[in-house]
């Protein structure tokens, strides 16, 4: 890919999804939430403070899960992708040895984080306004379509459920940000009993929505450019 397409891509993501992420907090400003007492899960359990080992050890995982990732992503025909291939890889994992892996949630937690902010600055310094503008303004409409899409089904939905709004809110944060930016905002808002479910949410996404996604676009590119609709370069 051209890498200044790639460039206004990910700035006119980066750039969306903050107003979106604004609009989200303005929204639930006038939700007067009670916590219900005792209802403050976390991973661990009880809280110990990690060590060295503690984050030798999650690093060392995680390095792992990255490299069979890789060799699965290299030699399968379906275009997954490394990311979505460990992710899905450390949910299953991770659930078949719940033990194995609990230890390693707050040391594996803290050093995701710090990488993500890496990745958020990185990304960042792509988000400019001008070269969404004069390179992709298409892109702009787009990524804003789709999320007042995402956000008029998901809320209508919702309300005809009667689910909790607090709920939908930070179920679209985990959707459109992933577990990261649900769970900080579930922090935000002193929503402590939603922090995990959050994070899970995000996760499942990673692991399934998100190779689903891939194999659908891919798929979708072959039949416009069959079709003669797409002109890829």
């Amino acid at each position: 890919m051209d890498p200044s397409i790639l460039t206004a891509v990910i700035a006119s993501d980066n750039l969306v999804v903050f107003f979106y992420f604004m609009w989200l907090f303005v929204a639930s400003r006038a939700l007067n939430r009670v916590v219900p007492a005792g209802n403050t899960a976390s991973f661990s359990g009880v809280e110990k403070e990690s060590n060295t080992e503690d984050f030798a050890k999650a690093a060392t995982m995680s390095a792992v899960i990255c490299l069979f990732a890789k060799v699965i992503a290299a030699n399968v025909s379906f275009p997954a992708g490394i990311i979505s291939t460990s992710s899905f890889l450390t949910v299953c994992l991770v659930t078949a040895a719940p033990q194995v892996f609990r230890p390693l949630a707050k040391p594996g937690s803290i050093v995701g984080v710090f990488l993500l902010q890496v990745f958020f600055a990185v990304s960042g310094a792509a988000g400019s306004i001008g070269v969404v503008l004069r390179s992709a303004p298409l892109l702009l409409v787009w990524s804003a379509v789709q999320l007042f899409v995402h956000f008029l089904v998901l809320v209508g939905l919702g309300r005809l459920l009667k689910v909790d709004q607090a709920m939908l809110y930070l179920a679209s944060n985990a959707n459109v940000g992933g577990p990261t930016t649900a769970a900080a905002m579930a922090s935000a808002k002193s929503w402590t009993d939603l922090v995990v479910p959050a994070i899970l949410v995000g996760i499942l996404g990673y692991a399934t929505a998100t190779i689903v996604s891939l194999g659908l676009g891919a798929a979708l590119l072959r039949m416009s450019a069959s079709s003669g609709f797409l002109f890829l370069r």
